[in-house]
């Protein structure tokens, strides 16, 4: 709350301590100056703040997050965790084919969660046929590799507590370094509205 008291719309109080901005005052960070936080420069724009203003308070952005799964040469158990926030909705969740590995027997991903190591995509073979060189498999289309979460019509996208995408790599055999594989997650994490109701 201003302080009725000071005439100035900006002014400082508390021994200097607070800066207060009053009812049609301005603080104006001119071309050149810096606005910080902690020591860190806030740099969007004026105008890229004000788009973000369009967003609804219900709603929220989409974020995307990757884990990329690289052949080190030795056979082993590869493992990359995509952490999601409780409430999370999930839009999708894939494997990128970007080089076939080259293990001498086995590659084979599969992706899920905490509860179900394979509850998005079963075991899939990274030497080839299940997911060629510049090919991905995700929600819509699975190759064949669907998991108990996306196989049916009704599948299992949200969680009301935080979960865990969890992708394992298993290689065995004398293996190379040419391998990798993208794992993604496209999720967001809104705030639900409350529906209205008219009594008939």
């Amino acid at each position: 709350m201003a302080d009725a008291t000071y005439q100035p719309k900006t002014y400082r109080k508390d021994g200097g301590d607070t800066h207060v901005i009053a009812s049609g005052g301005v603080l104006d960070v001119e071309s050149g100056g810096a606005f910080k936080l902690a020591g860190v420069a806030i740099t969007p724009t004026a105008a890229e703040l004000n788009k973000a203003a369009s967003i609804a308070a219900t709603a929220y952005q989409t974020v995307t997050a990757e884990v990329l799964f690289t052949e080190a040469g030795v056979a082993g158990v590869y493992t990359g965790t995509i952490a999601l926030p409780a409430g999370s909705r999930i839009i999708d969740v894939g494997v990128d084919g970007i080089a076939l590995w080259t293990a001498g027997t086995t590659a084979a991903i599969i992706v899920g969660d905490d509860d179900d190591g394979n509850g998005f995509f079963t075991s899939t073979n990274l030497l080839a046929t299940d997911l060629l060189e510049g090919e991905i498999n995700n929600i819509e289309h699975p190759g064949g590799k669907a998991g108990a979460y996306i196989a049916s019509e009704a599948r299992i996208l949200y969680a009301a507590a935080a979960r865990n995408v969890i992708g394992v790599v298993t290689t065995t055999g004398t293996t190379a370094e040419t391998g990798i594989t993208r794992m993604y997650v496209v999720y967001a994490n809104p705030t639900a509205g409350a529906a209205t109701k008219v009594n008939t």
